[in-house]
């Protein structure tokens, strides 16, 4: 057999591979990507929202200082390179609910490391003939949206071209060694990087990792024709996301499952989100998509980053939960530095924290 050398081997092309093959392009390796498209990922399901301040309590998503800058830089770079238009900076509106939410709000806002994020200028009445908003509300600002579906389809296209892309299913049992260094299928590689997502339950290498798939679905509904009012350009946010897609046309999500693991829609999740909208949403609607995936998530909400604790030319990005386009550019970034430069991984992200708890025995 003919064999070819690269630097890295990466495997999967969701948002976490994609986001790596680029970051490592761009430090100029040689890289191998393999992708089985067939197969589900939750990438495509992705709602495709990045927002600073989140969750009922609106806290600042994990290291937003930091994370922020980063997708923002990374996105729009990649959009122009490729000429593709999936990035776009979009704000997230959100009501007061009650006196005591808006109070507690201005407290919060106040804090040190809130400023960057929030908008003090809000015009309510742009929303009110969509939601109920009594009370007023607020926005964040540093927020964007990114067309998961297109910007995937514009980084295949581009590494296709390169002529670094194969779909192409990994057979774990192929694996071998030389010197100490993988090699799969006639390539051998410094490093062979996983960006499966909640796929790695069936990674022989690295399922020792306590991944949890939560599945998640959304729905896209279109407003009648007529329908006479200017849609807002922010996403909108009730403890779900309403994100106006243009064209009378809103994506609505997303629901959150850690018990059902199938790829498939439910008739339950959409009952769920169509109450959410009954309750919120003021104009007539037409269901017209569903979608569902399964987010690999971990107990503590953080990454799983680095290199397996036995064979250290094995690699993982993965564990992006809920915040996967938020999460990756920085990430891979480190991921990309440790392997190329041995610069070590932000310590809450660190896949070694788990190494001790639950990697008790050699798994090849």
């Amino acid at each position: 057999m003919t064999h070819t050398s690269v630097d890295y081997i990466i495997v999967g092309q969701g948002i976490a591979g994609t986001v790596m093959t680029a970051t490592l392009l761009e430090r100029g390796a040689q890289v191998l990507l393999l992708d089985a498209p067939e197969q589900p990922t939750a990438s495509l399901a992705a709602a495709g929202i990045c927002n600073p301040i989140t969750g009922r309590r609106l806290v600042r998503t994990w290291m937003a200082d930091r994370l922020f800058p980063v997708l923002h830089d990374f996105y729009a770079r990649w959009g122009n390179l490729l000429q593709a238009d999936f990035y776009m900076p979009k704000e997230v509106y959100r009501t007061f609910d009650s006196v005591e939410a808006q109070n507690s709000w201005y407290g919060q806002s106040a804090e040190r490391g809130w400023a960057a994020f929030v908008d003090s200028q809000t015009d309510d009445s742009r929303y009110s003939p969509y939601i109920a908003n009594p009370l007023g509300g607020w926005q964040t600002r540093q927020g964007a949206y990114v067309e998961v579906g297109r910007m995937l389809e514009a980084f295949r296209q581009y590494f296709q071209q390169q002529g670094i892309y194969q779909a192409q299913t990994f057979d774990y049992a192929a694996l071998q060694w030389h010197a100490g260094r993988p090699q799969w299928q006639g390539h051998q590689a410094k490093a062979l990087i996983f960006c499966e997502g909640a796929a790695l339950v069936h990674n022989p290498f690295f399922s020792w990792l306590p991944i949890r798939p939560n599945k998640g679905e959304w729905l896209e509904i279109t407003l009648p024709a007529d329908w006479p009012h200017i849609q807002p350009e922010e996403v909108i946010n009730k403890g779900f996301f309403m994100l106006p897609l243009g064209g009378h046309r809103w994506r609505i999500g997303a629901t959150y499952d850690n018990q059902d693991d199938s790829p498939q829609t439910t008739n339950h999740a959409r009952q769920e989100l169509e109450a959410k909208l009954a309750q919120t949403f003021k104009p007539p609607y037409t269901v017209v998509a569903q979608a569902a995936g399964l987010r690999p998530t971990t107990p503590d909400r953080r990454p799983l980053v680095g290199v397996h604790p036995q064979h250290p030319h094995l690699a993982l990005l993965n564990g992006l939960g809920t915040k996967g386009l938020s999460l990756a550019p920085y990430f891979a970034a480190q991921l990309a530095d440790l392997l190329i430069h041995q610069k070590a991984i932000e310590p809450a992200a660190d896949l070694q924290r788990y190494a001790n708890k639950y990697f008790t025995a050699p798994t090849i």
